[in-house]
């Protein structure tokens, strides 16, 4: 952690006894400082502006050898954009997204803590879900089912060959009776997806989410 040159030299300049506590950051706050992760400023889901509140969804991501659950959820419309909690494993991030996808605000909780705290917020964006499609093109429609859900759905599966003939595949369904909360289209919200090593799975929904950070 990088101080201003004040900070690095006050006990010497303040103190001709023992240490002075005035202006030193406690140590609990410090760890807790410490193990706040950032966000970036581009926020890589949906778009979550044309979600009522409420609404929530479930997804099993699974990267390589990785597999994790986050909870999606729309709590709050206001003014400057829109209230959205990020869940993962026992963690919660709160994030004021404006109308053009942007993190203007964010909090972390995790158990720990006794109040949520502010995350910093970087230039960037992680690799979102709803890119444009293109390739050799094929489409179904078929119910499948999500949690005890049974939804219409459209699968999509886009045939690529790269330069030296090798082919991949991509999959991607989506569905009208689920929220775009990861991912949104003219197709509905997204349901499922396979590219690559990456697999994406919505495996429950709904509409009466619980805020767990209150702002």
């Amino acid at each position: 952690m990088l101080l201003a040159p004040a900070a690095l030299f006050g006990c010497f300049l303040f103190s001709s006894g023992p240490e002075s506590e005035v202006g030193k950051t406690p140590e609990d706050l410090r760890k807790v400082r410490e193990h706040v992760p950032p966000v970036y400023d581009a926020f890589p889901y949906g778009p979550v502006h044309q979600i009522p509140e409420g609404r929530w969804g479930r997804y099993q991501i699974s990267q390589g050898d990785k597999s994790y659950e986050i909870v999606l959820a729309v709590t709050a419309h206001t003014d400057a954009g829109t209230w959205v909690e990020v869940e993962q494993e026992e963690t919660v991030s709160a994030l004021l997204v404006s109308h053009q996808g942007l993190v203007l605000e964010a909090f972390f909780l995790d158990p720990g803590m006794e109040k949520a705290v502010p995350q910093k917020i970087l230039q960037g964006r992680e690799t979102g879900a709803d890119k444009e499609l293109s390739g050799d093109r094929s489409e179904q429609q078929r119910n499948v089912e999500i949690g005890n859900q049974s939804v219409p759905a459209i699968f999509v599966e886009i045939e690529h060959e790269d330069f030296d003939g090798r082919i991949t595949t991509e999959s991607w369904a989506w569905s009208k009776e689920v929220p775009a909360l990861f991912a949104g289209r003219k197709s509905g919200g997204l349901v499922s997806l396979e590219t690559g090593n990456r697999r994406v799975r919505l495996i429950a929904f709904g509409s009466e989410y619980k805020t767990r950070i209150e702002k």
